[in-house]
């Protein structure tokens, strides 16, 4: 086994699981979520927000980015594999770029927010729109990623 078939493997592993945690949110958490009053909800997306980023979650899901980059510019210099390019890109892309560039940032902002106040639950109710429309978008780039780097080891 080459050192670019582990990485792909490894890959195939992280971009799996970052996968299967952004559906469980769309197919489960936000729904629930939106099921309930928007103080409770708010405080506890606040509390996932808060536990959410730890060592193992870190190791997975931007470590699956990392390796992600090495892939590309492993394959970039070696076979061009397009599957193994396209996966790559579409998890940096599209999970990895769009966490920091557009679920990060409102997660922020609903930290901030005092759960009890009109404002709060006013904030949320557009947050948990937009925040799981996108979180859709994450979910999908994630399986494809994941196929793709899984069609490139083939």
């Amino acid at each position: 086994m080459s050192v670019l078939q582990l990485l792909i493997a490894i890959a195939i592993l992280g971009a799996g699981i970052s996968t299967g945690l952004l559906f469980i949110f769309s197919n489960t958490v936000m729904p629930v979520l939106a099921k309930q009053d928007e103080m409770h909800s708010i405080r506890t997306m606040q509390a996932i927000n808060d536990v959410i980023v730890n060592p193992l979650f870190v190791l997975f899901y931007m470590g699956t980015g990392i390796v992600s980059l090495v892939i590309f510019v492993l394959t970039l210099l070696g076979d061009r594999n397009p599957f193994l390019l396209a996966g790559a890109m579409t998890y940096v892309a599209g999970v990895v770029g769009l966490t920091m560039a557009y679920h990060v940032p409102r997660n922020n902002a609903l930290d901030a927010v005092d759960a009890a106040s009109d404002a709060g639950k006013a904030y949320w109710q557009r947050y948990q729109r937009e925040w799981t429309r996108w979180n859709h978008v994450r979910a999908v780039a994630g399986g494809m990623a994941t196929l793709l780097f899984a069609l490139g080891l083939l």
